[in-house]
């Protein structure tokens, strides 16, 4: 299936089937401000059940790697994404759950059927992808992490002053 995918929350709750798919780096439009090459594609999987109030629960997983700027170094930074999450689906913004009765691992949007991939992949990731991307500190090439420099240390500004102070 291409990055145009769609869902039909209906047919895949009765027949259980699983969708499978790619979905290229280049096609996630509202990432490309957040990504530093759009390169490869992102392997994804869905399957669609009913919860206990009978609103379809889409089962989504993701797997690939988006390539983000490090911000200590400002090199790339290859980013692994192995995720897994449950999206509720409604049509109305009447029938969303109260806060009350919402599960702690389940979010809900107010979507139509069928439902995009794309939607739910870009939503998911934007929420997942990490605010100030960085290397661990022995892998980064930046000032905090480069092994190779040496900070000297520094006179305190007032150690002239004592000199004089005293006679």
């Amino acid at each position: 299936m291409s990055s145009s995918a769609t869902l039909d929350l209906d047919t895949l709750m009765r027949t259980g089937d699983v969708c499978r798919g790619e979905i290229s780096v280049a096609a996630l439009a509202a990432l490309q401000d957040r990504l530093l090459d759009a390169v490869g594609s992102l392997a994804w999987q869905a399957s669609v059940l009913r919860d206990l109030h009978g609103r379809p629960r889409v089962r989504l997983a993701l797997e690939g790697t988006l390539v983000l700027q490090c911000q200590r170094c400002l090199l790339p930074m290859p980013h692994d994404v192995a995720h897994g999450w449950q999206v509720g689906v409604v049509e109305t913004e009447a029938l969303l759950p109260e806060l009350e009765e919402e599960e702690e691992d389940v979010d809900f949007i107010v979507a139509a059927n069928p439902v995009s991939v794309m939607r739910l992949v870009e939503e998911e990731l934007l929420l997942s992808l990490p605010m100030m991307p960085r290397h661990e500190t022995a892998a980064c090439h930046g000032p905090e992490g480069r092994a190779d420099k040496v900070v000297p240390a520094r006179a305190s500004p007032f150690a002239g002053l004592d000199k004089l102070r005293k006679p």
